[in-house]
Parts: C-alpha cells; structure tokens; sequence
C-alpha cells in the first residue's frame, strides 16, 4: 500500500501555516503535532480521554486536548477537529474520519486527492 503525502495550508483561530499532511487509511482518527496546534490556534480539552495505538504497535500518552483547523485542499477548505498529540511522526495526520466526512477519494498511483463535492452542501 502507498501513501500520500501533502503540503497544505492549515488554518487555526490564531494563524496559518504551511504544514505536511499524511493521508492515512489505517488511522480513524486524524491527528495534529502539539507543536504544529500551538502555533495556530487554541486548543479545547476533548469530551473524553483517548489512547490511540500507533503504527509501531505503542500507545501514545493519553489524548487530552483537540483543536479545529481549516485545511485548504486545493482551495477548499475543510473545517475539522484533530486529536492532538505530542510525539506525531508527520505534523498532520488525515485519517478515514476525516476522508469520509468529506468523501475524499485516493489515487495512489498518481498520488492525486479528490473530494466529492456532494459533501460539502449543507444538508437539512
């Protein structure tokens, strides 16, 4: 399985960013680096404590804390909550939540990214 990896810019109630996100499959949730979080916006304690098992196999400290970002995709962008986690391998990870909220499509080969536009209607 490949992987896509792409430089967007991130948006937070205090500033903006050019950051490297990973789409990952394999990972429910999407996830931003502590240090990537404090320098665009404010954080907000998540409903719950969360532990997350990471692809080396290990737990990662106990999730606290969210943040919700704009990520411009090609100049849409797209408002969601990320988990917020110290010790992030890349500075953004876009999980399946994420892809299927927005119904975003992967094309390894050609490492393209496509969002259907039918979700991003508002609905009734």
């Amino acid at each position: 399985m490949g992987f896509i990896i792409k430089e967007y810019t991130v948006t937070g109630n205090r500033n903006s960013d050019t950051v490297r996100a990973l789409y990952d499959t394999g990972a429910g949730s999407s996830f931003v680096r502590q240090d990537i979080a404090e320098s665009l916006g404010d954080f907000a304690a998540a409903p719950i404590p969360m532990r997350f098992l990471m692809v080396n196999g290990q737990e990662t400290s106990t999730v606290n804390q969210v943040i919700t970002l704009a990520v411009d995709v090609d100049g849409t962008p797209l408002v969601y909550t990320f988990y917020i986690v110290d010790d992030l391998a890349e500075e953004l990870i876009i999980g399946a939540d994420m892809m299927q909220k927005f119904k975003i499509s992967l094309d390894l080969d050609n490492e393209a990214v496509a969002i259907d536009p039918r979700a991003l209607y508002l609905r009734a």
